[in-house]
């Protein structure tokens, strides 16, 4: 019998090959990895990612969208025509264009209107979207002249003192 270092305790111990097999792996229910999800404990935690699904269910259109929605109808309709108005809240009656959002009823939507997340909206929006022609000058791939100055010849007085 040979003593070495992996094998010294579990040898003399339990000279058998299941048992020093099965202690020297570790237990079924502990993941290897600590921050792995796979285990038992998130089936029983409840949902997994929770805040992750819940910001997605809860992202609407973005800017530029919106925008584009507002410069052209036939942009609107082709968005709102992918929705069926039977799923939406008022049967897709009451819609804020500003931020892409169904209301139940006229009500809602005046409240909605008067309140402070749909000014917060109005008002990122009337800033320019980002286009594709701001990231390629972020970038480098174009080159940004600016706008012309008129070059004056700048002089400097210096007094000197003698």
């Amino acid at each position: 019998m040979q003593f070495g270092l992996e094998t010294c305790i579990t040898e003399i111990l339990c000279p058998g090959d299941q048992i020093t097999k099965s202690l020297r792996s570790p237990p079924p229910h502990a993941p290897c990895n600590p921050r792995d999800t796979s285990s038992d404990k998130a089936e029983i935690m409840g949902v997994e990612n929770k805040k992750t699904r819940t910001k997605t269910r809860r992202h609407t259109r973005d800017l530029d969208q919106v925008k584009s929605d507002m410069l052209s109808s036939k942009h609107l309709a082709q968005y709102q025509a992918t929705k069926a108005s039977e799923d939406l809240p008022g049967l897709g009656q009451f819609y804020c264009v500003e931020c892409a959002k169904w209301f139940e009823g006229e009500n809602s939507q005046r409240t909605h209107l008067k309140g402070k997340n749909h000014k917060r909206r109005v008002k990122a929006l009337k800033e320019e979207p980002y286009s594709q022609k701001e990231a390629e000058a972020a970038v480098g791939l174009r080159t940004d002249n600016g706008p012309l100055r008129a070059s004056k010849p700048q002089t400097i007085e210096v007094e000197m003192a003698t």
